[in-house]
């Protein structure tokens, strides 16, 4: 029998948990026995288990003590495994699963408790870890379906836009310059460059691609988004803009983003009353002292200070305290994903930004977001032509699955003096340029169509004819790739929705490039 009690007693004190026996028969509730893994887990040796009988309790956390009053009130240990918090001599805390099991004499009353204790704080950590990272994947594939989602819309949308201002532009030049009717299609023409700047706006937020640094106006962006944002604010929030022009070096698309997420709080904030945003950028020098107070600390020197300021519900102490957590949010149950602020955050941070806010309840927020100021210029775009070059008969090939946007082109570069086919179908016109590729001047494709992409076209147009230009017409120029257009000369690109004339600028480009030969008429 010693031997016997020998071997498992060894085993209980090599065993990686925690083993114990507790007796209830007399009190104070004593440690009988205890086994030597609970030293590296709570920091305490078993002998002072036995020799200070509050011990037992003490390391039980506050809010789980109810379980062991009721252990010592009702004589009912739980059953089954219970997860129960220690504190560690450290004033760690460490979480444990238990399995306990009750001990009775011959009438059935609870004289001892003997269990085995795991502690689980490290997977539960990763657990809970893992979670996090699966609503991450599960946030990222919403917004990689939205964007795709957005991308799909904004062509079509952008081949109905195209349609709407090039047969608005043809009605326009058809008519005499004085008539009440030109008013009427000039408010048509603004209210298609309005809904085409719209459109771009949705895809440059749906954006899918690499983070690009480049020289942009901080002004003009927040600008940009600013006008995103007005179409979807509701009519009793005022606006108040005062945005001096400042250089900085950022990915234009993530600028934009932390603009509308901190605008968009402001507005929920203030959703249930008549409000005020105000958006201002100044040009400050930032000290120690304020350097010492953002989130992440800046280095000091020059910087653009962007401040979004609303006169919402405000934040008290708690709740401003974890707004740059992920996930955390103060709205219902599918109102928010609460990674807002924390994107702003990291959009931030990889800029070498800093970030503060102040806010109080019912005293509004304001949010001031810094970015270290450039000394370069952002390059100046050259002026649009306003008048197209009249054609001299070239014969052109409009290749277009969207039969309104093929007619009204074919239409309004006729009117300019070019000669044009309509193909709805890439195939066909593929077929008709190798039949007759000496009598074809310019090729004016889309890029998306069913069968043949428009680069495909182009691609093979250049196995047997490689001296035709071409205009490239495309819904969202983020899908087409620099290095892919570098491989393929007299190339120009046009982004839809296009007027009549802008397209005969790009022809006309296109056809300087290549040096087409005009053909009698």
């Amino acid at each position: 029998m010693r031997e016997s009690e020998e071997r498992f007693r060894r085993l209980a004190d090599n065993a990686p948990d925690v083993i114990f026996r507790y007796r209830f028969d007399t009190l104070p509730i004593r440690c009988e026995y205890i086994n030597a893994a609970i030293e590296p887990i709570l920091g305490y040796r078993p002998e002072e288990y036995y020799t200070d009988p509050n011990l037992l309790s003490n390391v039980i956390h506050p809010d789980d003590q109810p379980l062991f009053l009721a252990l010592l009130e009702q004589g009912k240990p739980p059953t089954g495994i219970v997860a129960m918090r220690w504190v560690a001599r450290d004033g760690s805390v460490v979480m444990t699963e238990q399995r306990i099991v009750p001990i009775h004499d011959a009438n059935g009353r609870l004289i001892a408790i003997e269990g085995i204790a795991r502690d689980v704080t490290a997977a539960r950590a990763e657990s809970s870890r893992l979670g996090v990272l699966e609503k991450q994947l599960y946030q990222a594939q919403k917004v990689d379906g939205i964007g795709t989602l957005a991308s799909g819309i904004a062509h079509d949308f952008n081949n109905i836009l195209t349609g709407i201002m090039g047969y608005n532009e043809l009605a326009s030049v058809s008519l005499p310059p004085a008539t009440p009717t030109q008013n009427y299609l000039e408010e048509v023409r603004k209210a298609g460059l309005r809904a085409r700047d719209l459109v771009a706006q949705i895809l440059k937020f749906s954006r899918r691609h690499e983070a690009r640094r480049i020289t942009i106006d901080l002004a003009t962006a927040v600008a940009d988004t600013l006008r995103f944002l007005r179409s979807t604010t509701p009519a009793t929030i005022n606006f108040v803009t005062h945005l001096k022009p400042g250089i900085i070096e950022a990915d234009e698309t993530q600028i934009h983003q932390v603009v509308l997420n901190l605008c968009t709080n402001a507005v929920q904030s203030m959703s249930d009353r008549i409000g005020t945003l105000s958006i201002s950028i100044e040009k400050v020098a930032v000290d120690q002292a304020l350097a010492n107070t953002t989130k992440p600390r800046l280095v000091p020197g020059d910087h653009l200070c962007l401040s979004i300021k609303d006169t919402g519900r405000g934040m008290d102490e708690a709740t401003a305290n974890r707004v740059f957590e992920a996930f955390f949010t103060t709205k219902n149950v599918g109102e928010s994903t609460g990674l807002g602020l924390a994107v702003v955050l990291g959009i931030v941070t990889s800029h070498h930004g800093g970030i503060t806010f102040e806010t109080a309840p019912e005293a509004g927020t304001t949010f001031h977001v810094y970015w270290p100021v450039q000394t370069t210029k952002v390059p100046t775009l050259p002026a649009r032509l306003t008048q197209p070059r009249r054609g001299g008969g070239e014969k052109v090939l409009i290749i277009d699955d969207e039969k309104s946007v093929g007619t009204f082109s074919a239409l309004r570069l006729e009117q300019l003096g070019h000669r044009v086919m309509i193909f709805n179908d890439p195939q066909l016109a593929l077929a008709e340029i190798r039949a007759n590729p000496g009598k074809i001047d310019a090729l004016i494709t889309d890029l998306t169509m069913p069968g043949l992409t428009g680069f495909d076209l182009i691609t093979e147009l250049h196995t047997f004819a490689p001296n035709i230009p071409s205009v490239l017409v495309t819904g969202n120029l983020n899908a087409i790739s620099p290095v892919k257009l570098a491989e393929l000369p007299l190339v120009v690109v046009v982004e839809k929705p296009f007027t009549g004339d802008e397209l005969a600028h790009a022809l006309r480009k296109a056809l300087d490039m290549g040096q087409a030969p005009k053909i009698p008429a």
